[in-house]
């Protein structure tokens, strides 16, 4: 190998270093800002789902609470995916009623 290639080779592997060190700090984190993962509906698969969109680069579930019976389910979520499931308490501005429910 000459002189040259022996340089070109070593600038390739550096830059290959270099780009594998940015890669890891601008790395992108995908976000799921609102979802209810906990409803009914995702009974069937839900740990299945979360585990797959997690492979798939979804990282971090926000979740957002709906009514006092749902928190049970948020909790619960949270607790089997601490890393991944952020429960958000309140109530959901659908789920007000008129009459002013104080609970």
């Amino acid at each position: 190998m000459g002189l040259f290639q022996t340089k070109t080779a070593k600038i390739v592997k550096k830059s290959k270093e270099i780009f594998a060190i940015f890669a890891g700090i601008f790395m992108a984190i995908f976000t799921d800002t609102h979802t209810h993962l906990y409803a009914d509906e995702f009974n069937a698969d839900r740990e299945q789902l979360i585990r797959e969109a997690i492979g798939a680069g979804v990282t971090r579930f926000f979740m957002p609470n709906i009514e006092a019976a749902s928190i049970e389910g948020m909790l619960e979520l949270e607790q089997k995916f601490p890393e991944h499931c952020f429960p958000m308490m309140g109530l959901h501005p659908c789920s007000v009623k008129k009459t002013g429910n104080r609970r």
